[in-house]
């Protein structure tokens, strides 16, 4: 900064102390530093207005994800209740995010005119010739002015709206995570490996403190074991989020009601659902039991409150005590209750009607929390800044006002000793209230964070404040001991332990923390801390292990979700594991190339075992020996009884991908080769080699040859017709373009000579070289009659040849871009050519002219037309497919995919347009009824090429089952009898998963006829090699 600038900058942030008299100089320069504040004014409204556009725009992004979330789950959802449920979410997301778009305006737009005002007042000043002494007082206050600080809190302002919002946001995805994201054991046996999946809705403990019970959004409810943090049980019966949850003291029983309207009882020590109530008319959203736990009332969202008997219950033994409650609270010595509703409050007696009060009150919806006193004599209620105190006299109960608060009052709590009660208000203050006079005794340190929820130890000398921070408070010092960071997942459920020392806390995230109040410090839950990505069931599907990249291995009951065993001893993440026959042992493999061997029952480590790759597979075969595969492509055979290898088959090419056992025969696989190995002899069997299948290169017109690219990057010939196979041309790699005509002669361009080379498949020769390019050739392509071979390359030219006189015809050159794809209209007539910059051209081959041009944002990856000519689809570099159409001279992107589009076709018969991207997704698009069909999906990367059958009905694809798979292009998969389930389809309209539940046929490129001798030698390999091929 220079003098000028710092002295300026002086100007505008210090008051000004300057008389009347006030020289020409002096003017000028407060002219000049007035001006400087007027466009200080207009930049900073400028920003502003950006930042609160951009933040808009971030929300109703965030907004639309919930939407699509929502639209996506409403098309398969039957259930009426998950409807509605979906209905409401996008109503509630969509209100709040307009009250937030409301509340982001409002701000900006107060803030501007603030600075209009400002902006007044100096344009006035500037103006003016005679400053008077009011006006002086105006320029040093106006001069002053930080503008940076009303920026700062406008900015404050709408970060506090915004964080509203990301909090019903978190909300919105918490419902859908379970659906759209579901853990295969979660989804099936309901084990939580990694937190809990959902918000905690409820918690709540016993009088013994050693176990609690928590409720979340997804249904469930979860038994913890407080003394070793794990999770114990999960009680699996509601179909919609916990709304309610009560426990007797003793543990034995508990109640839930849930948003899918149902009431269920059930037995803890039994692990049981006891009863089971359905079709409430509302759900759900508060439990109480009565003093004695004979009987227990609850509040629906409609606001009926009912009364039920715990030996009869049911909906005919239940009786209604209000239809509009708001809230209520029992008594702890008698059936009583009090409750409000909307202007009055109401006690009852339930077996003393006669003693039975109520009393008005001009809006009771006023009051914000209500507590009875532990002895039961008096009722203490938060009603906006002051206390209502509720006396009982001579059975007619009495009600007055008192200790007034400067702000509106969010909690109370009543000492157990009933001597005193706190309260927290919005000023962020807890007060020290006497009851016998109803006088502040004193008021704790202000701290920095609300306090929204308030206990009170039973030996009334801790409180605990809650909200999005915790504080702990000691109430004979009034001071804060200790205080835990802001956190804004922390939900508002928590339960205290009667003892006083855990407190245990629910977050939105889904996960739960346990604070020890003495120790102040919180306690681990144990879990996974990062998802599992390994799963080993026991043989008799009692046990299952989970390993993570966490490093920790963890052993769990399937039935009761109970952790078995856990350690963490890896010093990397886990890869694989493993359970023996006898649910003794466990054996995990990681990436730091070790096998732990863990004894499952007495909870201890066993053996280490070093001197191998990066462990990829592991099993148990018998009691002494499991073995291991390694990414050194090796398979060891160990016998941990004596902590030696027994056996080593070194025999794969590449790393081994999959073992399997059966009987005394072992199959190991790489991606080159399958071996059969027998235990006994230790000796190699079988020794097969696989193709795998990485992309289908070209076809003939025929659909007799198919040229495909192997996993070693080598180029294979396959007889479709007689399914067997041709030839591999080890000279070359996979090209980037190539053609095989009727008469079996392929062309690919040479790697090195810019040339085309004619190679004779069944004679296995070159028959001739087609030279006349000076770089490197992207497109061929062949005219219907195969008399012509165009060729497009990095020389800006497009060649024509003609194969019957192996010669060169014409040459296009008219343009200085490259060519990056070609395709003969089915007339002969016009040759399409597309280009790396985008362009597009049609050239008449009759008269070597240009006839049609036109430009696109992204180079043209592949191009294909209807039969007419009329329907152009064209797959681009920037992941879209554009479609236009000649007669209407109209364009349109018809679909997207994640990543560029690298062929597009059209069916001969012109029904159907299939493109596929560099990725795991195709999709079929029906040209007369202008839509996507069907988008198969995969987990692998196969769908990255295609081939159409002449039938114009199925599509061949790369498959991982050795071969290549044919797939329907009609979307009737719900009416086949394949095996492929109709609920399958349910996930979306259109997309249906690719898995050999929806193979039609299948080329097995494989040696079919000695698989089956091998298979009719030994029937057990049948059961080995169902595990790598596609058998029939």
């Amino acid at each position: 900064m220079t003098n000028y600038d710092e002295k300026n900058n002086y100007f505008i942030q210090q008051p000004l102390r300057i008389s009347c008299d006030i020289s020409l100089e002096s003017r000028k320069q407060y002219n000049f530093l007035l001006e400087k504040l007027i466009k200080q004014i207009i930049i900073h409204k400028r920003y502003t207005y950006e930042v609160g556009l951009n933040k808009i725009k971030e929300l109703e992004a965030k907004t639309e994800q919930i939407l699509k979330k929502s639209q996506k789950n409403a098309f398969y959802i039957k259930n009426k209740l998950k409807l509605s449920k979906l209905l409401e979410i996008k109503r509630f997301i969509n209100q709040e995010l307009n009250h937030t778009i409301k509340t982001i305006e409002y701000f900006i737009l107060t803030n501007f005119q603030e600075l209009d005002k400002l902006s007044q007042e100096a344009a006035y000043l500037i103006n003016k010739k005679i400053y008077s002494k009011s006006d002086i007082i105006s320029l040093q206050q106006l001069l002053s002015r930080d503008i940076s600080e009303s920026e700062s809190c406008v900015f404050k302002k709408i970060g506090k709206a915004v964080a509203s919002f990301e909090k019903s946001y978190i909300k919105a995805l918490l419902y859908f995570s379970p659906k759209v994201s579901s853990d295969f054991l979660k989804s099936k046996f309901g084990i939580t490996t990694h937190h809990t999946p959902s918000s905690i809705s409820f918690i709540v403990m016993p009088y013994s403190c050693d176990f609690f019970l928590s409720g979340s959004i997804d249904g469930l409810i979860r038994i913890w074991n407080l003394k070793t943090r794990l999770h114990e049980f999960t009680l699996n019966g509601h179909e919609g989020p916990i709304t309610a949850l009560v426990l007797t003291k003793n543990g034995k029983v508990a109640i839930s009601g849930s948003a899918d309207k149902t009431l269920i009882i059930w037995n803890i020590e039994k692990r049981s659902l006891e009863k089971h109530i359905k079709n409430l008319p509302s759900h759900i959203k508060k439990l109480e039991l009565s003093y004695d736990e004979k009987y227990f009332l609850s509040l629906s969202e409609n606001g009926v409150l009912k009364w039920w008997d715990f030996e009869t219950f049911g909906e005919t033994d239940s009786s209604i005590l209000s239809s509009n409650a708001i809230k209520f609270n029992l008594f702890s010595d008698r059936y009583s209750f009090i409750l409000w509703e909307e202007n009055r409050i109401i006690y009852k007696n339930i077996q003393e009607p006669e003693d039975n009060n109520h009393f008005i009150l001009d809006n009771a919806k006023r009051i914000s929390t209500l507590k009875i006193s532990n002895n039961n004599k008096f009722i203490l209620l938060a009603c906006e800044k002051k206390i209502m105190h509720l006396i009982k006299s001579d059975k007619i109960w009495e009600y007055s006002y008192c200790c007034s608060h400067e702000c509106l009052i969010n909690d109370l709590a009543i000492s157990f000793n009933d001597d005193f009660f706190l309260t927290t208000s919005q000023d962020c203050r807890l007060r020290y209230w006497t009851l016998s006079n109803k006088q502040c005794k004193r008021i704790f340190d202000k701290y920095d964070f609300s306090m929204s929820k308030i206990l009170i130890s039973r030996d009334n000398n801790i409180a605990l404040t809650y909200s999005s921070s915790i504080g702990i408070w000691n109430i004979e010092l009034a001071i804060n001991e200790y205080s835990f960071e802001h956190d804004k997942f922390l939900s508002h459920e928590f339960c205290l332990s009667s003892n006083g020392k855990f407190l245990i806390l629910g977050r939105i995230n889904g996960s739960i923390n346990i604070l020890d109040v003495i120790d102040k410090s919180f306690l681990k839950i144990k879990y996974h801390s990062i998802k599992p990505h390994c799963i080993c069931f026991s043989e008799d599907k009692t046990l299952v292990a989970t390993g993570s990249a966490d490093k920790t291995l963890i052993i769990w009951k399937i039935k009761t979700g109970e952790i078995v065993a856990l350690h963490a001893k890896h010093t990397k993440s886990i890869n694989c594991i493993c359970i023996n026959k006898s649910n003794s042992l466990v054996a995990s493999g990681s990436v730091e190339n070790v096998i732990i061997v863990c004894d499952i029952k007495q909870k201890q480590n066993l053996i280490y075992l070093y001197g191998h790759g990066v462990i990829r597979n592991l099993i148990f075969i018998d009691k002494s020996f499991f073995i291991a595969g390694s990414s050194d492509n090796v398979v060891y055979i160990w016998d941990y009884s004596l902590n030696i290898r027994d056996d080593i088959i070194n025999i794969l090419t590449a790393n081994v991908d999959k073992i399997v056992v059966v009987g005394e025969l072992l199959s190991a696989s790489s991606k080159n080769e399958i071996i059969i190995y027998s235990i006994n002899k230790k000796k190699v069997k079988y020794n097969v080699p696989i193709i795998q299948v990485s992309k289908i290169i070209t076809v003939n017109r025929n659909f007799t040859t198919i040229a495909i690219g192997t996993s070693h990057n080598k180029l294979m010939l396959w007889d479709i017709k007689g399914n067997k196979y041709i030839i591999t041309i080890k000279k070359y790699s996979i090209p980037i373009c190539a053609v095989i005509t009727e008469k079996n002669k392929l062309i690919i361009p040479s790697e090195k000579k810019f040339s085309l080379i004619v190679f004779d498949i069944f004679r296995n020769i070159t028959e001739f070289i087609l030279k006349g390019h000076k770089s490197q050739i992207n497109a061929l392509e062949l005219s219907v009659d195969e008399n012509k071979l165009a060729s497009g390359s990095n020389d800006n030219t497009i060649i024509i040849w003609s194969l019957d006189t192996r010669s060169k015809e014409f040459v296009l050159s008219r343009y200085t871009k490259e060519i990056s794809s070609l395709f003969f209209t089915r007339d002969n007539v016009y040759l399409a050519s597309g280009y790396f910059d985008g362009n597009i051209k049609f050239w008449n081959l009759e008269n070597k002219q240009l006839a049609f041009e036109n430009y696109f944002d992204s180079p043209i990856n592949s191009i294909s037309m209807t039969s007419d000519n009329r329907f152009l689809f064209l797959g681009l570099q920037n992941s879209e497919v554009k479609f236009y159409d000649f007669e209407y001279s109209a364009m349109k992107i018809l679909t997207s995919f994640k990543s560029p589009v690298k062929k597009v076709e059209v069916t001969k018969d012109d029904n159907y347009a299939i493109f596929v991207a560099d990725g795991s997704c195709l999709k079929v698009w029906n040209i007369r009824n202008d839509c996507i069909e069907i988008v198969y999906t995969s987990k692998e990367n196969l769908l990255n090429s295609f081939a159409i059958k002449k039938d114009n009905l199925f599509i061949y694809v790369p498959s991982n089952l050795s071969g290549i798979a044919e797939i329907k292009l009609k979307n009737d998969f719900i009416k086949n009898n394949s095996g492929f389930r109709q609920d399958k389809m349910q996930k979306d309209a259109y997309e249906i998963e690719f898995t050999d539940d929806i193979i039609y046929n299948f080329i097995k490129m494989y040696d079919a006829k000695s698989f089956q001798r091998i298979m009719n030698m030994d029937s057990k390999i049948l059961e080995l090699f169902s595990n790598y091929f596609y058998i029939d």
